[in-house]
């Protein structure tokens, strides 16, 4: 009796598969919408002033060393003035910061700070209110199509407390609340 092959190695020419269409940016969006995440807003210093956006393409990268990870698009101004600057701040939002992510992701940029409080830490901007913040110096950036991904080092962190996020998830705010589910 002869033996079969390994069933996990390939013996032959692949099963062609049929073509499928490429996925076009709005099914990527629709998928997207799927995956909830939290809000935060990106800051840095440009010309001396504090800017920022709000972002949802956020992430722990590594623990050790730590390592976090931001994607902006390469238009904008606060990428700019993180890549001139090379420090850059990540404000965690809570569930009643909404209007802080309305109004840096829709007021224009020399309005995005107006009344709100702020101190620089590191030479970064930070946001009062956020429920968790970092200040990271700009360790490496790397293109991605229309994106910047921006992986920073902390140098500071501090959290202010226990708080329920603030979520993006279907193209809308949602309230998480902490505690909700346990395993």
């Amino acid at each position: 009796m002869t033996a079969g092959p390994d069933p996990g190695t390939v013996t032959g020419p692949a099963t062609p598969r049929p073509e499928t269409p490429a996925v076009t940016g709005p099914a990527l969006r629709s998928v997207m919408r799927r995956w909830a995440t939290g809000v935060a807003l990106v800051t840095a210093t440009a010309q001396g002033r504090p800017t920022g956006c709000t972002a949802s393409s956020f992430t722990s990268v590594s623990l050790s060393p730590p390592l976090v990870l931001v994607s902006l698009h390469r238009s904008s101004r606060t990428l700019a003035a993180i890549t001139s600057q090379g420090v850059f701040g990540i404000n965690l939002l809570g569930r009643h910061h909404q209007h802080l992510a309305d109004r840096f992701a829709t007021a224009p940029a020399e309005q995005r700070f107006t009344g709100i409080g702020h101190r620089l830490v590191r030479d970064v901007p930070v946001i009062d209110e956020a429920m968790a913040a970092l200040a990271c110096r700009v360790e490496r950036t790397v293109a991605a199509a229309d994106h910047l991904l921006v992986l920073g080092q902390p140098m500071w962190c501090d959290q202010n407390g226990a708080a329920d996020p603030l979520v993006h998830f279907e193209s809308h705010y949602q309230c998480l609340a902490v505690g909700s589910v346990r395993a």
